[in-house]
């Protein structure tokens, strides 16, 4: 079985800290720190463009509080990330768990402490999963048939078929993306299969390995690319590959 492989962020502007944290987390080779940031601006952008799986936020920058920077920003993850607060005083703790954090760790940190934070972490994420990812595509239909729930850091996120053009296995990871009518992408729970998704709805039509799109925005077929309707139109390269030509001509019943 491959070993799960999971992205880090740090946001921290004390550099001796940040240091030391790389070298416990390079004792965990699946953890890559793809980042560190000294101030709350510049580890929001980091974070939306990394979408790392666990981010070690410090309740203490220099431009605002760790516990505020989680609040105005956690609206936008719509990812499954896991935050956890990192800082020189315990008084903080209490405020910072209130506020969705995962856990948290005290400056200086034994490497037994990190440790914990690491396996409390994996059998966390092992425990999590949609509900509908969990459900066997075969199995009968439920009254919640038109919707999934979607893990991210504030908790679930109640996704209906209708809100979803379209889904792409893509990114740093390789995971399935679904792309959505306000204009985000969601990342879905590592895991997900082609087959899983088809299990959500009768709607969603796979038209290569990589695509699938949902039939109820799908304007026209141009060549060997699928066309959505707005908002969806500007989505490019939704390309047809041969080996689910048949079958996609078989499903929507070509006269």
């Amino acid at each position: 079985m491959a070993t799960e492989s999971y992205i880090a962020l740090i946001i921290d502007d004390d550099s001796t800290a940040t240091s030391e944290l790389k070298k416990g987390l390079a004792k965990h080779p699946e953890f890559t720190v793809a980042g560190a940031a000294s101030t709350a601006v510049g580890g929001e952008a980091l974070l939306f463009r990394l979408r790392p799986d666990i981010l070690f936020l410090d309740v203490e920058l220099p431009d605002t509080q760790g516990v505020a920077f989680l609040n105005s920003i956690k609206e936008r993850v719509d990812w499954t990330m896991r935050v956890v607060f990192y800082s020189m005083h315990s008084k903080y703790i209490l405020s910072a768990m209130r506020e969705s954090a995962f856990d948290y760790l005290l400056k200086p940190f034994e490497q037994e402490e990190l440790d914990g934070i690491i396996k409390r972490y994996k059998e966390n994420i092992a425990k999590t999963a949609p509900a509908a990812a969990t459900q066997h595509p075969q199995q009968p239909a439920n009254t919640l048939k038109d919707c999934f729930l979607a893990a991210t850091v504030t908790g679930y996120k109640m996704i209906h078929v209708e809100e979803i053009g379209y889904f792409a296995h893509k990114g740093l990871r390789k995971q399935w993306y679904a792309h959505l009518s306000s204009g985000d992408s969601l990342c879905l729970k590592r895991g997900t299969s082609a087959e899983t998704i088809l299990g959500y709805s009768p709607s969603f039509l796979q038209i290569s390995q990589s695509c699938v799109v949902n039939a109820n925005y799908l304007a026209m077929i141009c060549g060997n690319e699928c066309k959505l309707y707005p908002p969806f139109d500007k989505a490019e390269k939704l390309a047809i590959s041969r080996n689910f030509l048949k079958k996609l001509q078989e499903t929507l019943n070509f006269i």
